[in-house]
Protein backbone atom coordinates (compact mmCIF):
# COMPACT_ATOMS: atom_id res chain seq x y z
CA UNK A 1 0.00 0.00 0.00
CA UNK A 2 2.89 2.55 0.56
CA UNK A 3 4.21 1.47 -3.10
CA UNK A 4 1.00 3.02 -4.33
CA UNK A 5 0.73 6.15 -2.33
CA UNK A 6 4.69 6.50 -3.51
CA UNK A 7 3.90 6.52 -7.19
CA UNK A 8 1.01 9.25 -6.43
CA UNK A 9 3.15 11.52 -5.02
CA UNK A 10 5.70 11.44 -7.63
CA UNK A 11 2.45 11.80 -9.90
CA UNK A 12 1.63 15.24 -8.24
CA UNK A 13 5.74 16.55 -7.70
CA UNK A 14 5.66 15.81 -11.97
CA UNK A 15 2.67 18.20 -12.13
CA UNK A 16 3.57 20.90 -9.86
CA UNK A 17 6.69 20.96 -11.92
CA UNK A 18 4.81 21.26 -15.05
CA UNK A 19 2.83 23.91 -13.46
CA UNK A 20 5.82 25.79 -12.46
CA UNK A 21 7.61 25.48 -15.79
CA UNK A 22 4.99 26.74 -17.57
CA UNK A 23 4.05 29.61 -15.38
CA UNK A 24 8.04 30.61 -15.69
CA UNK A 25 7.94 30.14 -19.36
CA UNK A 26 4.59 32.56 -19.41
CA UNK A 27 6.21 34.80 -17.64
CA UNK A 28 9.33 35.29 -19.66
CA UNK A 29 7.49 35.87 -22.87
CA UNK A 30 5.25 38.26 -20.83
CA UNK A 31 8.95 40.01 -20.32
CA UNK A 32 9.87 40.33 -23.16
CA UNK A 33 6.66 41.38 -24.91
CA UNK A 34 6.36 43.85 -22.46
CA UNK A 35 10.04 44.92 -23.02
CA UNK A 36 9.36 45.44 -26.96
CA UNK A 37 6.13 46.78 -26.69
CA UNK A 38 5.06 48.82 -29.98
CA UNK A 39 3.44 51.47 -28.01
CA UNK A 40 6.32 52.19 -26.75
CA UNK A 41 7.19 54.35 -30.91
CA UNK A 42 5.32 56.73 -32.97
CA UNK A 43 4.01 54.99 -35.98
CA UNK A 44 3.57 56.95 -38.61
CA UNK A 45 0.52 56.18 -40.69
CA UNK A 46 0.14 58.03 -43.91
CA UNK A 47 1.95 58.67 -47.23
CA UNK A 48 5.23 59.42 -47.72
CA UNK A 49 6.91 61.03 -50.38
CA UNK A 50 10.10 60.30 -52.29
CA UNK A 51 12.67 63.03 -53.75
CA UNK A 52 15.96 62.40 -55.48
CA UNK A 53 18.38 64.49 -53.57
CA UNK A 54 22.25 65.96 -54.35
CA UNK A 55 25.10 67.14 -52.76
CA UNK A 56 28.22 68.20 -54.34
CA UNK A 57 31.30 67.29 -51.95
CA UNK A 58 35.42 66.05 -52.61
CA UNK A 59 35.00 67.41 -55.86
CA UNK A 60 31.58 64.74 -56.34
CA UNK A 61 28.08 65.07 -56.80
CA UNK A 62 26.39 62.88 -55.04
CA UNK A 63 22.99 61.66 -55.85
CA UNK A 64 20.31 59.84 -53.52
CA UNK A 65 16.58 58.76 -53.05
CA UNK A 66 15.23 60.77 -49.64
CA UNK A 67 11.99 60.30 -48.18
CA UNK A 68 10.03 62.60 -45.91
CA UNK A 69 6.89 63.35 -45.26
CA UNK A 70 4.57 66.00 -43.36
CA UNK A 71 3.37 65.91 -39.87
CA UNK A 72 2.18 68.02 -36.75
CA UNK A 73 3.64 71.22 -39.08
CA UNK A 74 6.84 69.73 -40.02
CA UNK A 75 9.07 67.94 -42.12
CA UNK A 76 10.00 64.41 -41.40
CA UNK A 77 13.20 63.68 -43.02
CA UNK A 78 14.44 59.73 -43.19
CA UNK A 79 17.72 59.28 -41.22
CA UNK A 80 18.07 55.67 -42.59
CA UNK A 81 18.41 58.03 -46.54
CA UNK A 82 20.72 59.61 -45.01
CA UNK A 83 22.90 57.28 -43.92
CA UNK A 84 25.03 56.68 -46.71
CA UNK A 85 25.35 60.73 -47.63
CA UNK A 86 26.41 61.69 -43.89
CA UNK A 87 29.67 58.98 -44.62
CA UNK A 88 30.73 62.58 -47.23
CA UNK A 89 30.03 64.95 -44.41
CA UNK A 90 33.33 65.25 -42.85
CA UNK A 91 34.28 61.82 -42.63
CA UNK A 92 30.89 61.11 -40.94
CA UNK A 93 29.56 57.58 -39.90
CA UNK A 94 26.73 56.17 -38.91
CA UNK A 95 25.82 52.67 -36.70
CA UNK A 96 22.68 51.35 -36.03
CA UNK A 97 22.04 49.48 -33.44
CA UNK A 98 18.10 48.14 -33.64
CA UNK A 99 18.37 45.71 -30.55
CA UNK A 100 19.40 48.85 -28.13
CA UNK A 101 16.80 51.14 -30.70
CA UNK A 102 19.93 53.16 -30.95
CA UNK A 103 21.41 55.14 -33.89
CA UNK A 104 25.02 56.92 -33.58
CA UNK A 105 26.15 59.76 -35.59
CA UNK A 106 29.70 60.64 -35.78
CA UNK A 107 32.03 62.75 -37.59
CA UNK A 108 35.24 64.59 -36.76
CA UNK A 109 33.91 67.49 -34.46
CA UNK A 110 30.42 65.44 -33.20
CA UNK A 111 29.12 62.11 -31.76
CA UNK A 112 25.78 62.44 -31.41
CA UNK A 113 23.89 59.15 -30.09
CA UNK A 114 20.03 59.13 -31.24
CA UNK A 115 17.34 56.56 -28.78
CA UNK A 116 14.21 56.42 -31.02
CA UNK A 117 12.61 54.83 -28.79
CA UNK A 118 13.13 57.19 -25.59
CA UNK A 119 13.32 60.01 -27.73
CA UNK A 120 16.34 61.51 -26.84
CA UNK A 121 19.92 62.64 -28.33
CA UNK A 122 23.15 62.51 -25.99
CA UNK A 123 26.03 64.43 -27.06
CA UNK A 124 29.61 63.39 -26.44
CA UNK A 125 32.47 65.79 -26.91
CA UNK A 126 30.70 68.10 -29.53
CA UNK A 127 32.46 70.92 -30.77
CA UNK A 128 29.11 72.63 -31.85
CA UNK A 129 28.70 75.47 -34.45
CA UNK A 130 27.75 79.19 -32.82
CA UNK A 131 24.39 78.78 -34.32
CA UNK A 132 23.75 75.33 -32.77
CA UNK A 133 25.13 76.76 -29.89
CA UNK A 134 22.47 78.96 -29.82
CA UNK A 135 19.61 76.49 -30.76
CA UNK A 136 20.73 74.67 -27.68
CA UNK A 137 20.55 77.23 -25.02
CA UNK A 138 17.39 78.11 -26.27
CA UNK A 139 16.26 74.81 -25.51
CA UNK A 140 18.51 74.80 -21.97
CA UNK A 141 20.11 71.78 -23.44
CA UNK A 142 23.98 70.98 -22.71
CA UNK A 143 24.46 67.15 -23.07
CA UNK A 144 21.22 65.65 -24.08
CA UNK A 145 18.26 66.77 -26.33
CA UNK A 146 15.02 65.46 -25.15
CA UNK A 147 12.61 65.85 -28.46
CA UNK A 148 10.17 66.75 -26.46
CA UNK A 149 11.70 70.33 -25.75
CA UNK A 150 11.91 70.71 -29.70
CA UNK A 151 8.06 69.77 -29.86
CA UNK A 152 8.51 66.64 -32.24
CA UNK A 153 9.26 63.24 -32.39
CA UNK A 154 10.86 60.42 -33.74
CA UNK A 155 9.01 58.43 -36.27
CA UNK A 156 8.80 55.06 -37.40
CA UNK A 157 7.58 54.27 -40.94
CA UNK A 158 8.19 50.51 -42.64
CA UNK A 159 11.03 50.14 -40.43
CA UNK A 160 12.91 53.59 -41.18
CA UNK A 161 13.15 56.19 -38.92
CA UNK A 162 12.26 59.69 -39.07
CA UNK A 163 13.33 63.01 -37.75
CA UNK A 164 12.52 66.81 -38.06
CA UNK A 165 14.43 68.14 -40.31
CA UNK A 166 14.82 71.26 -37.84
CA UNK A 167 16.48 68.91 -35.52
CA UNK A 168 18.88 67.04 -37.92
CA UNK A 169 20.06 70.66 -39.58
CA UNK A 170 20.28 72.34 -36.58
CA UNK A 171 21.66 69.02 -34.44
CA UNK A 172 23.08 66.21 -36.73
CA UNK A 173 24.06 68.81 -39.64
CA UNK A 174 25.65 71.20 -36.47
CA UNK A 175 24.04 73.29 -39.00
CA UNK A 176 26.80 73.69 -41.41
CA UNK A 177 24.36 71.81 -43.98
CA UNK A 178 20.56 72.67 -45.52
CA UNK A 179 18.28 70.26 -46.93
CA UNK A 180 16.28 71.70 -49.62
CA UNK A 181 13.30 69.69 -50.78
CA UNK A 182 11.68 71.78 -53.34
CA UNK A 183 15.32 72.27 -54.62
CA UNK A 184 16.31 68.78 -54.32
CA UNK A 185 19.73 69.62 -52.73
CA UNK A 186 21.96 69.45 -49.66
CA UNK A 187 23.40 72.80 -49.33
CA UNK A 188 26.36 73.66 -47.06
CA UNK A 189 25.37 76.39 -45.28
Amino acid sequence: MARKKRRKLRGWVYVALIILLCLFIGLGVFLIKHKTSKSDYHFYKGDVSEVEMSMKADGYLYTYQQQYFEADGQTYISLNDLYNIYTHLDNGQVVLDQGKNTMVFTNSITHITLNYKKENMVFKDCQWSEATQQYLSSLNVSDQLKLDDTATHAYIFEGEVYLAQEVIEKVLFNSQYQLDLSQKTLNKS
